[in-house]
């Protein structure tokens, strides 16, 4: 092999090892339940999909097939129907490759659901929601 061919490969298996863990983008429990309301709130139910485990992502297909709500209906319940308007999280407890975590949601209606539990687990290297 040429010294070009020596260095491609290192190069490209850190590049689909990376790519199988979601890109490092979200490397604390908080930034994926924060991304996870936020994009359900924007309708964009592909990427709040991606954030859970890969038995629920199978749930979700399930229940569209069954014509169920899936995930979108999973995001209608947690933004009040895209109806978001703040989300801050209040608290991060961490044990091992477990974590849970706490959230305000704010509502345009003015109501809000406070210390909202998440709970997250580590699949294949990346923070992942579980329930």
């Amino acid at each position: 092999m040429t010294r070009k061919a020596i260095w491609f490969l290192p190069c490209c298996a850190s590049l689909l090892a990376s790519l199988a863990t979601g890109c490092g983008r979200f490397k604390k429990p908080s930034t994926v339940v924060h991304s996870l309301y936020m994009d359900c709130n924007n309708g964009e139910y592909p990427k709040a999909r991606a954030l859970f485990v890969a038995v629920k992502r199978e749930d979700f297909d399930g229940a569209l097939n069954a014509n169920a709500p899936g995930i979108n209906g999973v995001c209608d319940r947690l933004t009040h129907s895209r109806t978001l308007t703040d989300v801050q999280i209040t608290d991060v407890v961490i044990q091992g490759e477990k974590a849970t975590v706490f959230a305000d949601a704010h509502f345009s209606d003015g109501t809000a659901k406070l210390a909202t539990p998440t709970k997250l687990v580590v699949e294949a290297g990346a923070w992942k929601v579980i329930e």
